[in-house]
C-alpha cells in the first residue's frame, strides 16, 4: 500500500540486474494456477488447499483489505473452514503484507510461537 524508497526498491532490483537473472521472474506468473490452467500446477493448488482444510497444523492467518490473493470474501470463507487457524487482521494491503505491517507480523509470529505444542 506504500512507496518503497528508492533504498528498498534498490534492494530488491539487486539480484536481477542482469536480464539472464529475470527468467524465473518471467516463468513463475505462467505457472499461476488460474481457473484450472496450468492443469498440472492447478492440481497440486487443489490438493494442497485440501490437505490445509483437512490438517490440524496450526495455521496463522494474516488478513487484509482490500488483499490481492486472498479479499475479504475468501478470507471469511477461510476464518471458518481452516482448523487450528489463528486469524491476524492487519488492516490496508494487498499483496506484500510485510512490506507494509513488517513489526506487526513479527509481533504476531513471536506472540504465536510459544503457544504451540
Amino acid at each position: 500500500m506504500r512507496t518503497l524508497t528508492e533504498e528498498e526498491m534498490n534492494a530488491y532490483r539487486a539480484p536481477f540486474l542482469d536480464p539472464a537473472s529475470r527468467e524465473p521472474l518471467y516463468r513463475f506468473p505462467n505457472e499461476l494456477p488460474i481457473a484450472g490452467a496450468p492443469a498440472d500446477t492447478w492440481a497440486m493448488a487443489q490438493a494442497y488447499q485440501g490437505w490445509l482444510l483437512d490438517t490440524e497444523i496450526p495455521k496463522l492467518l494474516f488478513l487484509v483489505e482490500p488483499g490481492s490473493l486472498i479479499p475479504p470474501a475468501r478470507a471469511a470463507w477461510l476464518q471458518t473452514r481452516l482448523k487450528s487457524c489463528l486469524s491476524v487482521p492487519l488492516g490496508p494491503g494487498r499483496h506484500f503484507l510485510q512490506e507494509d505491517h513488517a513489526d506487526r507480523i513479527g509481533r504476531e509470529i513471536a506472540a504465536w510461537l510459544p503457544t504451540l505444542r
